[in-house]
């Protein structure tokens, strides 16, 4: 029985042991299944948590567009866009503008102007303005800036009669069809912030019908922040040129624009500083403003019919004098600058337009938005500054510069005045090598930059000023500068300079030969002796 008790035991014995492995390798089998799932679920779960953060973002992104697109004008989408561009744009010539690349220097102009219209053209609105505003810079920008913007002035797409026509809605709290006897719905011109429509009053009175596009409140506040962000990571970081200083001014301008209350106020101003005196009444005309039609998003003027500025083949047909326009345009815009105080700031061929009255052409101004008020501190300097220009005071010149802490003066009657001085001249660039071209163009970003940093008592108004002034000379160079200029605007300023020394007999006689040889055998190259201490 012991015997048959310790068999059993043994094979008991032995049996244990063998399951042992067995039991250790299920043991391990169910503990690697259980990690396995667990771990599987640990994956799904995270799967799921960023696949929902997905849907979340994607949704949140969707719904930023729509409100964007329908209820923001696109404001955010045409920011974003800017931004871009213009990192894009400041990395470029951070990378490329340099010795090393001077070969490819032309090319590198080239791509950053193309991609500044293509951003232009897509964002439309308050960016129209500033292509202008580049586009007048021709002169003092690479020959590809000019070539590229050249359209900023063609007309900008219309806005649909529905949103016109709930705009009158909204503004007279009555329907188009019951304040104005007609109205055309399609626009007769459209420009970056409003459009005109031809239109008819209950009287039998022929008007102009001039509305803000809906999209341009909603998106200058924008517009104005993307535009002062960057003029400050421009000045401070990238290319340390001061010109963050220039933004408020320039943005309360951008701002008076869209107000056409402000903008009645300027007509009828300037309608009455003409018909005031006996060398403008006549030549030039302003159309008379309804103000009880008139508002902050509308304003009604009489309708003029004429030929526009930029039409010289009809302009020559119909035999009108080219001499006689542009001189009345020059005597008119001198007359502002230098008695008045209120200067038209937006002078482009589409705000011209020319009539005959009798037998003489007359000037007729539209779109009095953008204006300049000056101080009359300024409006003295200023004066003196181009009657001494014109008879060639250089201390009158100088006294005026160093008022206004300019240290660099053929620089600033260059680049700020268009005004060409010797000093400044850069040479035949077709001559020069690709290298000379850069190291010419170091030089002279050098000296803007020296005059910028010494000229933070400038006077602010010349901002939009150097515009005005590069508008009217480009008209001038239009019609192949059929007027000299400089003499006009020299001897309109004559008229308002108080206090000041009349020129010897010898300087009047040196100015007036000067000034007539210079139109005579050098029409549009009109050069200033440079001015020295």
């Amino acid at each position: 029985m012991f015997t048959w008790m310790g068999i059993r035991s043994s094979l008991v014995s032995q049996n244990v042991k063998l399951m042992n492995p067995l039991a250790r390798g299920s043991s391990r089998y169910f503990n690697t299944k259980f990690f396995s799932s667990n771990a599987s679920k640990q994956t799904t779960s995270k799967r799921f948590i960023w696949g929902k953060r997905l849907v979340l973002l994607g949704s949140l992104g969707a719904g930023v567009y729509i409100w964007d697109s329908y209820f923001n004008a696109q404001a955010l989408t045409r920011s974003i866009r800017t931004v871009y561009t213009a990192t894009i744009i400041a990395a470029d010539y951070k990378i490329n503008f340099n010795a090393e690349r001077a070969d490819r220097i032309e090319a590198l102009h080239e791509r950053v102007a193309h991609r500044l219209v293509n951003m232009v053209s897509k964002n439309g609105g308050l960016y129209i303005k500033m292509g202008q505003i580049v586009a007048m810079q021709s002169a003092n920008l690479p020959p590809v800036y000019g070539q590229a913007f050249k359209g900023m002035f063609d007309d900008a797409p219309q806005v649909g009669w529905d949103e016109v026509s709930e705009i009158i809605k909204t503004q007279y709290n009555r329907p188009a069809e019951e304040v104005f006897a007609s109205i055309e719905k399609t626009a007769s011109a459209s420009a970056s912030i409003a459009q005109v429509h031809e239109a008819t009053l209950w009287s039998g009175e022929k008007v102009a019908v001039k509305v803000q596009k809906p999209s341009v409140s909603k998106q200058m506040n924008w517009d104005l922040l993307v535009y002062k962000c960057m003029m400050y990571v421009y000045d401070k970081w990238i290319f340390h040129i001061p010109l963050y200083f220039t933004v408020d001014y320039v943005s309360e301008r951008l701002r008076s624009e869209i107000n056409f209350v402000v903008e009645a106020e300027a007509t009828r101003s300037s309608r009455d500083a003409i018909n005031s005196t006996n060398f403008l009444k006549g030549n030039v005309y302003v159309p008379k403003v309804y103000d009880e039609l008139s508002g902050e998003k509308i304003m009604v003027t009489e309708w003029i019919d004429g030929i526009p500025l930029y039409n010289q083949e009809a302009l020559s047909n119909a035999g009108l004098s080219k001499k006689q326009i542009l001189g009345s345009l020059f005597h008119f815009l001198s007359f502002q600058m230098f008695s008045t105080k209120q200067v038209h700031c937006d002078p482009h061929p589409g705000n011209i337009v020319v009539r005959k009255v009798g037998r003489q052409p007359q000037v007729v101004i539209l779109d009095h938005g953008l204006y300049v008020h000056e101080s009359e501190s300024f409006r003295k300097s200023f004066a003196l500054l181009f009657s001494a220009v014109y008879d060639f005071d250089r201390s009158a010149i100088m006294e005026v510069m160093h008022s206004w802490g300019v240290t660099e003066p053929d620089v600033f009657a260059n680049r700020m005045l268009n005004i060409p001085v010797d000093g400044d001249l850069g040479g035949n660039s077709e001559s020069k090598s690709q290298e000379e071209l850069f190291q010419e163009q170091l030089s002279q970003r050098a000296r803007f930059v020296s005059f910028l940093n010494d000229c933070q008592r400038l006077p602010q108004e010349l901002l939009m000023l150097g515009r005005c002034i590069m508008l009217i000379q480009k008209n001038n160079q239009m019609f192949g500068y059929p007027v000299n200029s400089l003499a006009i605007m020299g001897d309109v300023a004559s008229r308002y300079v108080e206090n000041k020394s009349s020129p010897r007999w010898y300087q009047r006689l040196y100015s007036s030969v000067y000034w007539f040889f210079q139109h005579i055998f050098f029409p549009g190259d009109f050069r200033v002796p440079e001015v020295t201490e």
